[in-house]
């Protein structure tokens, strides 16, 4: 699909949450203006990463799951588009409240990894990355584009 610059921002922000997609050829300073215009009014937000020429896809892969942690870390309460987590303290009613909260959030979507999302909010909630060391790579990204 090729997309002009006006393009990019209803695409981008017309897709479901959730998704991550990667737009190539674009120079990034036209690309974050055309998205400053449009983030004025939108209710959602874009991640950039800069990626470097011949980095490995390993190299992509780390620099794409720091910027989405970083991401997570900072929209924190509020996760999954709109599960405001702002009420929940870190002691433990509050880490037991968060587990039902989590396994309710579950239920509704089940692609969200309640063992991940556990662990990370607690993490969060003691004003931490929401690294979850046990997680693989590939599941962290994929709860990390979820949370985002």
């Amino acid at each position: 699909m090729i997309l002009t610059g006006e393009d990019v921002a209803p695409f981008l922000f017309g897709m479901p949450p959730g998704r991550v997609s990667v737009l190539a050829g674009l120079e990034p300073r036209e690309l974050r203006a055309e998205l400053d215009i449009s983030l004025a009014s939108a209710s959602r937000s874009a991640l950039f990463i800069d990626i470097m020429p011949r980095e490995t896809a390993d190299a992509v892969l780390a620099s794409a799951i720091a910027g989405l942690r970083e991401a997570v870390r900072r929209s924190w309460p509020v996760w999954y588009s709109d599960e405001d987590f702002s009420g929940i303290r870190g002691d433990t009613l509050g880490r037991v409240t968060l587990a039902l909260r989590i396994d309710a959030l579950h239920r509704r979507l089940p692609a969200v990894s309640t063992a991940w999302a556990k662990a990370a909010a607690v993490l969060t909630l003691g004003g931490n990355s929401p690294r979850v060391p046990e997680a693989a790579r590939e599941v962290e990204f994929a709860q990390l584009c979820l949370a985002g």
